[in-house]
């Protein structure tokens, strides 16, 4: 069949199909909560590859979910920085999709890199401290942009952090975030807002945020990078929530893995209660 007969015909979009007569699907990218993010040219801008998130037709019928997703635009198009994903345009295409166009980074995110497992079943960090501290270096310097233009992220976490093959590093996934002092409709106080394994104690207990939540889930994500695992893990996310609201970052500081004592000094700074 034609890329131009092709019709998006469920949640699966394949190879060929165009989107809104603009975007020509070339290859799937990953699942989110509520679509599907596609590889794509724009045939309008000389064959630019972008990326494409669609949302579902029934989600786009849902008032708070359809405002995450504009919110995502309207917030991420106000940033202009070498570490934040680029967003282009939003609209809506056949079939009730609506869709938002974004910068493509062509490589994978954080938490594809973040550890390996050993022969023998052991957990290790796949990155030295050097090469885990360059990444961090470039996720603060976008976050501490965001925080300048007056933007709380509120759901930082390896998987919204991609890596370019040249080693570039880009926050995404805007959805959640917030301009201080606006917004205010999209979520209430009381509300739960995040991703449990790298969320502060005020966003647990559903407060006021403001960008000392971002810090938080950045002392988390630091922890990560240097050991291979999250500093709090259990078997359920109100028992991860409980350590989160209690619990005192473990100690992590070593010779032999190269992780000198005040990089710990800062990580527990980072995620004060």
């Amino acid at each position: 069949m034609d890329a131009d007969t092709k019709t998006i015909t469920g949640l699966l979009v394949e190879p060929g199909v165009v989107i809104a007569k603009r975007y020509e699907v070339c290859d799937r990218l990953g699942a989110g909560g509520v679509g599907m993010v596609y590889k794509a040219i724009d045939c309008e801008l000389d064959g630019e590859v972008v990326a494409l998130k669609l949302l579902l037709p029934h989600l786009a019928q849902d008032e708070t979910v359809f405002r995450r997703f504009r919110n995502e635009v309207l917030v991420a198009r106000a940033l202009s920085h070498p570490n934040i994903v680029r967003t282009h345009d939003m609209g809506r295409a056949e079939g009730g999709y609506s869709y938002i166009s974004m910068e493509y980074v062509d490589g994978v995110s954080l938490k594809d890199k973040l550890s390996t497992r050993t022969p023998e079943g052991e957990i290790r960090p796949s990155l030295s401290f050097d090469e885990a501290l360059a990444i961090m270096y470039q996720i603060i310097s976008g976050v501490s942009y965001a925080h300048g233009k007056g933007v709380i992220h509120r759901d930082l976490k390896p998987a919204n952090v991609l890596i370019s093959k040249a080693g570039e590093v880009k926050l995404a996934d805007f959805g959640t975030a917030r301009i201080m002092g606006m917004d205010t409709s999209l979520t209430q106080t009381g509300q739960v807002i995040g991703t449990p394994d790298y969320m502060s104690p005020e966003q647990i207990r559903g407060e006021q945020l403001d960008p000392s939540c971002d810090i938080y889930a950045l002392g988390i994500m630091s922890y990560e990078l240097m050991v291979g695992l999250r500093p709090f893990m259990a078997d359920s996310s109100v028992a991860v929530a409980f350590k989160h609201l209690n619990d005192p970052i473990p100690p992590f500081a070593s010779n032999e893995r190269n992780i000198p004592a005040w990089f710990e000094e800062v990580v527990r700074k980072a995620c004060a209660k």
